[in-house]
């Protein structure tokens, strides 16, 4: 609407600079047929329309956001109650504990165990303190196997 406002009000101001005057003689002049009449009144409703799907449509991107901020909220809160209460820790540990597991089991974890634990042993204490901060930012998918 503020947009409309200021269009209109640049209008105006051209208007008054040119020096443009619409009067009642001057109308008198005008003559206009019922079709003029009626296209007229289409164009200024299709005019209307556009405004209103422009200006609901962002309202419609504006209602989303909010809608996906509010619940991104709520399913934080309710992972937040679920984990006061226990319930959802109990089960995340439940499937940690499973996982490594399986991959004990599987021997991956012991190899990425045996490789480390080797490692420490093999360097020196600079070697691994050096190894230690670039394995901070280590590649994953190598170590992992993924």
């Amino acid at each position: 609407m503020f947009a409309v406002g200021v269009l209109a009000g640049l209008i105006f101001a051209i208007c008054v600079l040119v020096g443009f005057h619409l009067g009642p003689e001057d109308l008198q002049s005008v003559t206009m047929s019922y079709a003029d009449l009626a296209a007229i009144m289409l164009g200024a409703v299709s005019v209307i329309v556009t405004v209103l799907g422009v200006g609901i449509a962002v309202l419609a991107l504006w209602g989303y956001a909010q809608f996906k901020q509010s619940a991104a909220k709520a399913a934080h809160d309710h992972v937040d109650d679920e984990l006061k209460a226990g319930v959802l820790r109990d089960q995340i540990s439940h499937l940690i504990v499973a996982e490594v597991t399986k991959q004990m089991d599987d021997g991956k974890l012991r190899k990425i165990m045996e490789e480390r634990v080797d490692r420490q042993r093999m360097l020196g204490a600079s070697q691994r303190a050096a190894e230690q901060a670039s394995d901070l930012i280590g590649d994953e998918e190598k170590e992992y196997g993924e």
